[in-house]
């Protein structure tokens, strides 16, 4: 995204919630050359585990660290994060567990949070749990400002009629 990684030449260090197998942080890795560390962790053990299994695979250690949900909150502790990632994995939850991991990104203050919701019947025009409930604001009581949201799609038609048609939404922390 040219709003997080072309702004700096600095390097950033990446959380990535939802991370199922590991396949965007390989991805990511492969395009964006100012990536520091780039953390994996998932509420689904075998998700952790076959992510633990395809970053090795990948021979990405050096660069990406799987992190396990039961030792989520003390590893995070000592970490400095600049982007938390979250693609569909919120839409996939209750908004007990959402509001679980936004109150841990905004305790960290980590400057950015990228969402991408499932497209649903709203076409991920609203971001909405898996059991109904929008989450946009609960993700700006805690001190998050929308500053991006962009349809999947750049062509109106396609938008409307392509695969999984949804919006990218780029928050970022007010301090």
């Amino acid at each position: 995204n040219k709003h997080v990684f072309m702004k700096e030449d600095k390097k950033i260090s990446i959380l990535d919630i939802g991370a199922g197998y590991g396949r965007l942080a390989q991805r990511i890795l492969e395009v964006v050359p100012n990536i520091e560390k780039y953390y994996c962790t998932d509420g689904i053990a075998e998700s952790t585990f076959i992510s633990e299994y395809y970053i090795k695979y990948r021979n990405l250690e050096k660069d990406v660290s799987i992190i396990p949900l039961h030792q989520f909150e003390t590893i995070i502790e000592d970490l400095s994060l600049d982007l938390a990632i979250n693609i569909h994995s919120f839409s996939e939850m209750n908004e007990t567990y959402i509001t679980y991991w936004i109150h841990q990104i905004a305790k960290k203050e980590i400057e950015y949070l990228f969402i991408v919701p499932n497209a649903r019947d709203n076409k991920g025009k609203k971001l909405i749990s898996y059991d109904g409930e929008e989450f946009q604001s609960l993700i700006e009581k805690s001190g998050y400002k929308l500053i991006v949201k962009n349809p999947k799609y750049s062509e109106p038609v396609v938008q409307q009629y392509g695969i999984s048609p949804t919006y990218y939404y780029l928050f970022q922390y007010n301090r």
